[in-house]
């Protein structure tokens, strides 16, 4: 017996094994991680990983449209699964010892892919590797590094939407993330920031190219697009509320109007995505061209059919015509032509 696929015969033959396995992964990763999930699930509880509850759905879904070939693909059990495993175990000692729960997660990832990997083997990982990979998006950003892109993003929604009211006729002045308008001013606060719509939206950009069969620059452009996409419609919806607030006073621009206007900021994003995978769909396509020959003349494409070898040498030439002729009878249109050993016979009456 192969060596590689004993421990999964093993696991099939005793499924006791298999589950007390399983058991036992599941304690010491709940021993290990417990206290850095209480701190995911604080996160997707809040508004800018929301979107959170949604992929291991989506994960599960993903892994049960590849089961096709995922049970295709023999079952080798390999020890380059040690590799994310050491290095696993280094990340969690890691994020111990400086407190940063993303390294923390990241090291749960890493132990979870060591574990397929040793047991699945390289040819099914490759298949999850999509799935696998997507769990990595729900992982929240370091607090340091999830500050300074939403305070980069503030900025630049600021600047952005003080233009478009001065496009339309409105005086704005804007400093910092503070945009005046006269009666009033408005303060672009880190809620307000975008970062709630960059990541779902990102998240979706990936997805959607997951199953864009394109080629991978075309899939790159899309994913890379969702970042300046979310970034202009979180501007259109701030510039919105100082119109709403100038037009009809700050009932209009607060409370209902302004938490639906995150829904079709998400909702307009999604339409231009779609319409960017249709143009790129388009892009490189060429309709077929007909056969050229000698003289820049296009060669008229005809269904004759070739006639059959015959002994003697030498074949007869198929005029243009829909019915070859012999060469005697054909004239000056036809001749004989050496042919390996052969000729081609007429047809047949």
């Amino acid at each position: 017996m192969n060596k590689q696929n004993s421990t999964a015969v093993g696991f099939r033959k005793f499924p006791i094994i298999l589950g007390a396995y399983v058991l036992i992964c599941g304690f010491l990763f709940w021993e290990l991680y417990s206290s850095s999930v209480d701190y995911l699930l604080d996160n997707w509880n809040g508004g800018d990983y929301s979107y959170a509850w949604l992929i291991p759905f989506v994960v599960i879904y993903l892994i049960w449209e590849k089961r096709g070939p995922l049970s295709a693909e023999p079952v080798e059990s390999t020890w380059w699964g040690i590799a994310p495993l050491v290095v696993g175990i280094a990340f969690f000692w890691l994020g111990e010892l400086s407190g940063n729960y993303w390294t923390v997660h990241v090291s749960a990832w890493l132990l979870l892919v060591a574990i397929l990997w040793l047991h699945l083997g390289v040819r099914k990982m490759k298949v999850l590797a999509f799935p696998v990979s997507l769990i990595l998006t729900t992982f929240p950003l370091p607090s340091f590094l999830n500050g300074g892109i939403s305070f980069e993003l503030q900025l630049i929604s600021s600047r952005i939407a003080a233009a478009m009211l001065q496009i339309v006729g409105i005086v704005a002045h804007r400093e910092g993330n503070v945009i005046d308008i006269g009666v009033t001013q408005l303060q672009v606060v880190e809620a307000c920031s975008g970062l709630r719509y960059v990541f779902p939206l990102l998240v979706l950009g990936l997805i959607v190219a997951y199953f864009f069969r394109v080629s991978i620059w075309k899939r790159a452009f899309l994913v890379l697009s969702t970042i300046p996409l979310t970034i202009f419609w979180n501007s259109a919806r701030i510039a919105l509320t100082g119109v709403l607030w100038l037009k009809w006073g700050p009932k209009y621009a607060e409370g209902f109007a302004h938490d639906f206007s995150g829904f079709v900021i998400f909702l307009m994003s999604l339409v231009v995505l779609l319409g960017e995978m249709w143009v790129l769909s388009k892009l490189g396509i060429k309709s077929p061209l007909p056969p050229f020959r000698k003289g820049g003349e296009v060669e008229p494409v005809t269904n004759t059919p070739l006639p059959p070898f015959r002994k003697g040498g030498e074949s007869e030439t198929v005029s243009n015509t829909s019915t070859p002729r012999r060469g005697a009878e054909s004239g000056a249109g036809s001749k004989k032509v050496r042919h390996g050993g052969f000729v081609l016979p007429p047809p047949k009456a």
